[in-house]
């Protein structure tokens, strides 16, 4: 379920395959342009899990909260945001973005200040997109069309521009 989004976003298929062992496990991994790191997404029976809380109840459960606190790509960062992986290998987010909302996705965009820790003037903008698993994926970067984007708050206690 995450290969076509990522891949639309601009992230290369690198594998995908099923178990050999008769299992229903199955895995897809992908990496982002000039990056080596791997991104795998595993996918197994819920039969595999101890409990009653299941992978699809945390997945729900991520989404719901995203869903109850984001209202626009400025307004509602919610703390799940900050659980996530970011990459900073795209120079022009514009069409990322832009892509990212015609799937429908949940994002949220801040402009970094010059006083935040490694602040550079190529990474001025970052994009926290949420995934199919409802986990955040920062990309950082510019805009040839610059957002009204609210200022990154560094004591993480601002929802954005409400």
């Amino acid at each position: 379920r995450d290969s076509e989004v990522y891949e639309t976003v601009g992230a290369s298929l690198l594998d995908a395959r099923n178990s050999s062992d008769g299992s229903d496990v199955s895995m897809v991994s992908f990496t982002w342009p000039d990056s080596t790191t791997e991104i795998q997404f595993w996918n197994r029976p819920d039969s595999d899990t101890s409990g009653d809380f299941t992978v699809l109840d945390f997945e729900t459960g991520l989404k719901a909260v995203h869903s109850a606190c984001v209202q626009s790509e400025y307004c509602g960062f919610d703390e799940w945001f900050d659980n996530h992986y970011a990459y900073d290998g795209l120079k022009y987010l514009d069409d990322t973005v832009e892509k990212i909302k015609d799937e429908g996705y949940t994002y949220f965009i801040w402009e970094m200040s010059a006083d935040s820790i490694g602040y550079e003037e190529s990474l001025k903008y970052s994009v926290y997109w949420i995934d199919g698993t409802g986990m955040a994926v920062q990309l950082d970067g510019k805009f040839h069309n610059e957002p009204s984007a609210p200022k990154y708050d560094t004591e993480l206690c601002s929802d954005g521009n409400c």
